[in-house]
């Protein structure tokens, strides 16, 4: 053991010396937390392609399946109907932008023109907030469509107003008066219909202030928190942007180590370590660990710098931990993988920055995940990157459970593994 510590700490003294590199390493990914930060901090979103919403129907009805179908159609939402449970679920964890709860009663309420915000109900993840106005927008024009329909087809109103008129005769829990004012109020509302010109509603309305009418601004949505506290969502955009960073960081450690490998070999330096009395094992051994010390020392430097100058929260420090275990693990393999990928310092360099470019850009380290095209982000599930920002996030402010932790954390560590074993097999044949 003492002879890999031995390599470890030459190669984190010869790092240290570095002050161009150590740039790059810490210096660059503070930078584009702060920066991205920034630019975030007023909206925590960006524009996209096609939002995923998760649509929870409690109101049943033909009315409001109806309602789906037509947000369905709409191009720039994807819709998936799922329970209220699981919707809040997916939008926690980040799996859909945001749900929409159509409660019970919104068939009614539409009918008889309410615009209460209580019966549709509208939860957005806190890092895609910008997206609230987008869905409320064509949740807005969904309503006059379909309000529209009605009133081109009043047949289908008048029957649903004597459907109405019928079960009051018929009720045995109301007194006569009730009756009364009830038959009162659909016989009002079925002479409306009956005379309805439909080109009111499509002039404008508006009050004497020259407000628009509330019933022209069609129904109002009621914004809920995907979840009851703080756990959940982010307090400001740098709890979202430090992960980032952190992995911005990862990616530096990894492209310095996996040259230093390639220039170790072309300058003899391990050629002399392989005649010392240390085995080939101890000699990678030993340059993993210091990479992976530098990475944990580095990621630690950025989240103590967010906690004390921006307030991201560290309360869970087992799950951090753990989440900066499997990256830092992760990293280590992909420098190993990295490093055998060419002889020469210059292709080294180029293969890595390659790799880690495209990684950043389709993982959410350059473009945020939500701002991506779908197949862009089906394309992401392959990048190390974005796993790693899902299990910083997951402990940070998402409040993952253990067994949410597990899915990124599995990934890290199984594709560290396997990367570190090819890349110490094919140095082992050159070697050979």
């Amino acid at each position: 053991m003492r002879p890999i510590l031995t390599l470890a700490l030459k190669d984190i003294k010869l790092l240290m010396r570095d002050k161009a590199g150590l740039f790059w390493i810490i210096g660059f990914p503070l930078l584009m937390a702060l920066l991205f930060g920034a630019i975030f901090g007023g909206s925590s979103g960006g524009s996209v392609s096609s939002v995923k919403i998760a649509i929870v129907d409690e109101d049943n009805t033909e009315y409001s399946q109806k309602f789906i179908e037509k947000l369905t159609a709409t191009e720039m939402l994807e819709v998936t109907n799922t329970t209220s449970d699981s919707a809040h679920a997916l939008v926690r964890k980040g799996k859909k932008t945001a749900f929409i709860k159509i409660n019970e009663g919104f068939t009614q309420a539409q009918n008889s023109f309410q615009t209460d915000s209580s019966f549709l109900e509208l939860g957005v993840d806190p890092s895609k907030r910008f997206t609230s106005e987008l869905i409320k927008g064509m949740i807005i024009k969904t309503s006059f469509e379909m309000m529209m329909e009605n009133f081109s087809n009043p047949q289908e109103l008048l029957g649903g107003i004597a459907k109405q008129k019928h079960s009051i005769d018929t009720s045995s829990s109301m007194s006569d008066d009730q009756k009364k004012i009830y038959k009162k109020y659909f016989s009002g509302l079925e002479s409306f219909i009956d005379g309805f010109d439909s080109s009111i509603v499509l002039g404008s309305s508006e009050n004497s202030d020259g407000s628009s009418s509330s019933f022209m601004n069609g129904p109002k949505v009621k914004n809920v928190d995907v979840t009851k506290d703080t756990i959940g969502k982010p307090r400001s955009a740098y709890e979202i942007t430090f992960p980032a960073a952190i992995l911005w960081a990862l990616i530096g450690c990894t492209s310095a180590f996996a040259v230093s490998i390639v220039s170790e070999k072309t300058k003899g330096t391990y050629t002399r370590l392989r005649i010392a009395p240390i085995s080939r094992t101890q000699i990678l051994a030993g340059k993993g660990l210091a990479c992976f010390i530098t990475i944990i020392s580095v990621s630690s430097v950025l989240l103590l710098l967010g906690k004390v100058a921006f307030g991201i929260r560290l309360d869970n420090l087992p799950f951090l931990a753990l989440a900066l275990f499997a990256s830092a693990f992760c990293f280590v393999g992909l420098m190993m993988f990295i490093s055998v990928i060419g002889k020469t310092e210059q292709a080294v360099g180029g293969a890595g920055m390659a790799i880690m470019l495209i990684m950043s850009m389709t993982g959410g380290g350059m473009i945020p995940l939500f701002a991506m095209p779908s197949w862009m982000i089906t394309v992401s599930n392959f990048s190390f990157v974005k796993w790693g920002i899902i299990s910083l996030e997951g402990a940070i402010w998402r409040g993952y459970s253990f067994n949410e932790m597990m899915l990124p954390v599995s990934v890290l560590i199984t594709s560290g593994i396997v990367l570190f074993s090819i890349g110490v097999f094919i140095l082992t044949k050159r070697d050979g």
